[in-house]
């Protein structure tokens, strides 16, 4: 059927309709194939940057963490940890004390005696420093925290389990 369709045009023509199909074909390819592709390929160098430059930064703020001498140098068992707070308003309370309420933008009670607690803005520092000093590193049942692009800051969220532990 196609060599029907090319037989009534000269030989010309035929050169002229072979050399367009080609170069729509080559288009098209490079539009729906290559070139998604290649945008990937940038998006992901991207992130890998990104990532490397979160990295290189999480590396300078455990340098600065472990020249503050606060580390400890290895697990303490359960027992030599601090007590947590129990309830809320002392969590809130040491909170405070501790100068983290400002940048302190969600606290709520869950069952079980856990608390979702949320912070934009936070000192890394601080906020780790915090958290083993009030004995609440062991009582994490979830962390997420996304470095910032001021240093020493993070957005923080975090569930701690304020029961006793056995």
């Amino acid at each position: 059927m196609i060599a029907r369709v090319l037989d009534r045009f000269s030989a010309r023509e035929q050169v002229l309709l072979l050399a367009a199909t080609a170069l729509l074909a080559a288009a098209g390819f490079y539009t729906l194939v290559a070139e998604p592709l290649i945008q990937d390929r940038a998006r992901l160098r991207e992130a890998v940057a990104r990532e490397a430059a979160v990295g290189a930064w999480l590396q300078d703020q455990s340098a600065a963490f472990t020249a503050l001498g606060r580390v400890p140098a290895g697990v303490q068992p359960a027992a030599a940890l601090p007590e947590a707070p129990r309830d809320v308003p002392a969590l809130e309370t040491r909170l405070r004390e501790a100068g983290l309420d400002q940048a302190l933008t969600r606290l709520a009670p869950q069952g079980a005696g856990a608390v979702d607690l949320s912070f934009e803005a936070v000192s890394y520092v601080a906020l780790t420093e915090w958290m083993l000093r009030e004995g609440l590193a062991h009582r994490l049942t979830s962390l997420n925290m996304q470095a910032t692009d001021a240093p020493d800051r993070v957005d923080a969220r975090l569930t701690v389990s304020l029961a006793a532990v056995p």
